[in-house]
């Protein structure tokens, strides 16, 4: 998320960015944010510092006159909601039900009451002597964004990070692959995807067949493209949820610590290895649904 610059009324300590605010003296609000994430993926604990430099809003802060602020958005499930403490440490459990994805944490100061003839006695010498008023809820303080990322979908379900797409054209590719984009497009040719379609609604050993054919090609394809990538062109796709589901996966198997680091020539392996062999499935379920037929 891109941060720009923004006016107020009164004086608003910054430190978002990377140059110093130079309204204020000496002064800094910093958030240090550590998440952990249930087993059950149903609730995360976030454990915060305010770190806060200046002796004005330090103030207001132990009067309660003012109030750190964590609000969380997320874009993915249109959620808003905020957080809120006197202390400047705290842990915050957050139950996840309306999250998923990416999540910003965007952290504030605010004002909790009307402040007539407000001052900041750590600003430059034309600030102090102006006073303002300052109205409940006005932005004092504003801190970096913090990005939370929550996947809470399993990487091998067809909603997760695949769209399957049919191609109605006459000459249209057996199978074509499109990774620009929030999920990892599959276009298929009316007739194969209509009989995609209808196995998408199967579980259980169908998945695992469909997972094999059409899943399994189609993050192979996915990843070598990213390794094709300039480091600075892959940033783009960090934002992407299927990058961030397949990073988390990579992760939690100990096959690295960055989806983009990953070295062209392990690509296949690493495909199979975060899809849970899918080929290895694929054979045992065709045995079963052969066994089956015989019995």
């Amino acid at each position: 998320m891109s941060i720009k610059h923004k006016h107020y009324p009164h004086p608003v300590l910054r430190s978002q960015y990377i140059d110093v605010d130079p309204d204020f003296i000496e002064s800094f609000y910093e958030v240090d944010i550590q998440n952990k994430l249930s087993e059950n993926k149903e609730q995360i604990e976030l454990a915060v510092t305010f770190d806060l430099k200046n002796t004005t809003l330090n103030r207001l802060i132990f009067q309660n006159k003012a109030v750190f602020v964590l609000l969380f958005v997320c874009e993915s499930t249109s959620t808003r909601f905020l957080k809120y403490t006197y202390e400047s440490e705290k842990v915050f459990n957050i139950p996840t039900k309306n999250l998923n994805n990416t999540v910003m944490i965007q952290p504030y100061i605010l004002a909790e009451e009307d402040i007539r003839d407000y001052k900041n006695e750590d600003t430059i010498e034309l600030l102090k002597k102006m006073s303002f008023d300052v109205k409940r809820g006005d932005i004092l303080a504003i801190a970096t964004n913090y990005e939370l990322y929550i996947e809470k979908d399993p990487v091998l379900e067809v909603d997760s990070i695949f769209d399957i797409i049919e191609n109605k054209n006459k000459n249209a590719d057996q199978f074509a692959v499109d990774p620009a984009g929030t999920k990892i497009k599959i276009h298929l040719p009316s007739e194969v995807y209509q009989k995609v379609e209808i196995m998408t609604k199967y579980s259980g050993l169908t998945s695992k067949i469909l997972i094999s054919l059409i899943y399994l090609p189609a993050v192979i394809n996915a990843l070598e493209y990213m390794a094709s990538l300039t480091e600075s062109e892959q940033i783009a796709l960090k934002d992407y949820s299927w990058y961030r589901t397949l990073e988390t996966k990579l992760i939690d198997l100990k096959l690295g610590n960055e989806l983009s680091t990953i070295d062209s020539s392990k690509v296949l392996e690493i495909a199979h290895q975060i899809m849970e062999l899918p080929n290895t499935q694929a054979l045992e379920a065709l045995d079963k649904i052969l066994l089956e037929k015989e019995e």
